[in-house]
């Protein structure tokens, strides 16, 4: 499944190859660590842009 916004046939085969890859539970955790609920807040865009975009709202 490409990534949305892939702009060109290599990048979607590059993210592609990226299924294969495996992160080690220590990895996750870390990543875990960096990025979740308390440290990604608030909305992706202003409220004009959200009319015209199709997103998701994430409950705090």
């Amino acid at each position: 499944m490409p990534i949305p916004g892939t702009t060109s046939v290599e990048h979607a085969l590059e993210n592609a190859a990226a299924a294969e890859k495996a992160l080690s539970a220590e990895t996750l955790a870390a990543c875990e660590a960096l990025i979740n609920s308390q440290t990604v807040r608030g909305n992706r865009y202003p409220v004009q842009a959200r009319s015209q975009v199709d997103t998701e709202e994430i409950a705090p």
